[in-house]
């Protein structure tokens, strides 16, 4: 038996293929106990081979139990030597591997193993050791004979189990999927800028004996279009039955790891995509989808098939106004007359109208001689915004010059306009004492 400080490992070889549905490793062994977490949740803690914080998966389910509980072995095995880890025991079958963790391993059976290289232990009669972790709880986790992590509580596995509470959906946010990551949430207004979304909800289940904030074993969305009530679902995309053996180091598909929190601060909050599956980003693409308003719900469910509600709950959906159409842009002189693009003018002040139908009219932006002058997203509705060239507290008059008005909706799609101010009369006597007040835009370089 490998042997280090006062860390032992145990290895455990099967002697009997599990038939069918095994018992629960600690007494009473036919009687359901407290499940505290599950497979899949986002963890930041330490492990042996990746110190905190140290973004993966939750890869067994946590039994809740005293400190010193006594652990029994779950299906008949053989116990051999093997590596060293701390409070860690392996118990391998011809179908897969049992892993008993945060346990003080049996100083018998280790004795036996020195002695003889190979005992024989049985599941409700030989003691693997005693919890020994803070909190108290023994991590529980199975595994295939490839190393890919099984979920013990599904059917034919970890009897009895029965779990009557649905999980819940806190929130529902949209991202920019082209954005960096942990770039703010958008909406409900999307524009043609944004060809992709990941929707990220913030999702848990509650166990009927346990925690009440464990991770979820589906995730999924579905999408309506309320103009036409045509829906889509896509649900589930995330499922935890399985998860491979390389991906446990890789939660960033599944979860958003920069909001997550997975317990090094002792906190535990679930942010999934709710559009991707457990291993790849599929963000969903609009770019596909007709303009028009949309509602997009997060469906969750426990292994059980219990599933939250989103009919009459908000919490669990989001709004989205699909908008790439650019709005309406039109600029009025002092006297109410339109400025047409490429045009001069001599106007003291202006007012500019934004018109959107869809998504609203978002704001507008002023230029000066290509020098950023002043934006507005006040008075809307109605859609429009007065900018008087000559009240700038803080500016003080605008110079004569080229300048560009850009009006955006709340989609952020754009339209811009630009003219020429000129308030300084022409000096040549042949001209007329009177400034020009509109010349045809074709007259101007540089405007098309």
């Amino acid at each position: 038996m490998a042997k280090h400080g006062n860390w032992f490992f145990l290895s455990l070889l099967l002697i009997g293929t599990p038939a069918g549905a095994y018992q629960w490793p600690l007494s009473p062994f036919n009687t359901q106990h407290p499940i505290n977490s599950v497979l899949g949740e986002y963890r930041d803690t330490g492990t042996a081979t990746c110190p905190g914080p140290c973004p993966h998966f939750h890869d067994g389910v946590d039994v809740g139990a005293l400190q010193g509980t006594t652990i029994y072995v779950s299906v008949d095995g053989t116990v051999t030597s093997g590596g060293i880890l701390p409070y860690y025991v392996e118990v391998q079958t011809l179908s897969g591997n049992f892993f008993y963790i945060h346990i003080n391993p049996n100083q018998a059976l280790v004795t036996q193993v020195q002695k003889q290289g190979t005992v024989s232990v049985f599941a409700g009669q030989t003691i693997l050791g005693t919890i020994n972790f803070s909190p108290p709880h023994l991590h529980f986790k199975e595994t295939d004979l490839s190393g890919n992590v099984l979920n013990p509580l599904r059917a034919g596995a970890l009897t009895p189990y029965s779990d009557t509470t649905p999980p819940q959906v806190l929130s529902v946010q949209l991202l920019n999927a082209n954005a960096p990551a942990g770039s703010p949430p958008i909406g409900p207004a999307v524009g043609a800028s944004v060809p992709a979304l990941d929707i990220r909800a913030q999702a848990h289940d509650l166990q009927s004996l346990g925690s009440q904030n464990v991770g979820v074993y589906q995730i999924g969305y579905q999408i309506e279009n309320l103009d036409t009530g045509n829906q889509t679902s896509n649900f589930p995309e995330q499922t935890y039955l399985t998860i491979p053996s390389g991906l446990i180091f890789s939660p960033g598909d599944a979860y958003d790891t920069t909001i997550s929190q997975g317990g090094f601060n002792g906190i535990y909050q679930f942010y999934y995509f709710a559009s991707n599956p457990v291993s790849a980003s599929t963000p969903l693409n609009v770019s596909g989808l007709a303009e028009g308003h949309y509602q997009i719900c997060v469906l969750a469910a426990d292994i059980k098939g219990n599933q939250n509600a989103v009919v009459n709950n908000p919490s669990a959906c989001a709004s989205m106004i699909l908008d790439r159409t650019p709005p309406g842009l039109t600029v009025f002189d002092s006297s109410g007359l339109q400025i047409a693009t490429g045009t001069y003018t001599k106007t003291p002040s202006i007012s500019v109208q934004v018109d959107d139908a869809l998504s609203g009219p978002g704001g507008v932006e002023v230029d000066d001689n290509g020098v950023f002058v002043a934006s507005s997203s006040a008075g809307f509705p109605p859609p429009s915004y007065t900018y008087a060239f000559n009240n700038l507290p803080v500016l003080g008059n605008i110079p004569e010059g080229n300048v560009q008005i850009t009006g955006y909706d709340q989609a952020q799609n754009r339209t811009t306009t630009a003219f020429i101010v000129d308030h300084t009369p022409p000096e040549s006597a042949i001209l007329s004492p009177q400034n020009y007040s509109v010349m045809p835009a074709t007259a101007i370089p540089g405007f098309v």
